[in-house]
């Protein structure tokens, strides 16, 4: 093509098409099980220990910058153990849909490069 514009844009538009796709393959499974703190594991009740501690010491004694540090800790370790504990599968598509989508994917990509690094200064 020789508009770079139009080049620059069926690129976006291929490459978005296809993480579209692509997103719409992947099932997301979430869990709140333990996680792993070097070599032992913490059960998900143990995990929410801190995190309760906090909320007590926080209404016995507001000010306390203790028990603000215990609380962000809490929720770093909930937080923590949430995303350790994700799944993600993808559903049964075709070879040929699944090749189809990674074309569109890389190959809008590919123009995408080629408008922002043509280096013709327009």
């Amino acid at each position: 093509m020789k508009n770079p514009l139009i080049t620059f844009l069926a690129g976006l538009a291929l490459s978005v098409g296809g993480l579209y796709l692509l997103f719409q393959m992947v099932h997301v499974n979430l869990g709140f099980g333990g996680m792993f703190l070097g070599n032992h594991y913490v059960s998900s009740g143990i995990v929410m220990i801190p995190f309760i501690i906090a909320i007590v010491w926080i209404f016995v004694n507001p000010k306390s910058i203790f028990a603000k540090i215990l609380l962000g800790a809490g929720v770093l370790m909930i937080l923590a153990c949430i995303i350790s504990n994700i799944h993600f599968s993808m559903i049964g598509v075709s070879l040929f849909e699944f090749i189809m989508v990674l074309i569109m994917i890389f190959g809008g990509f590919g123009l995408l490069i080629r408008v922002l690094f043509s280096g013709d200064g327009k």
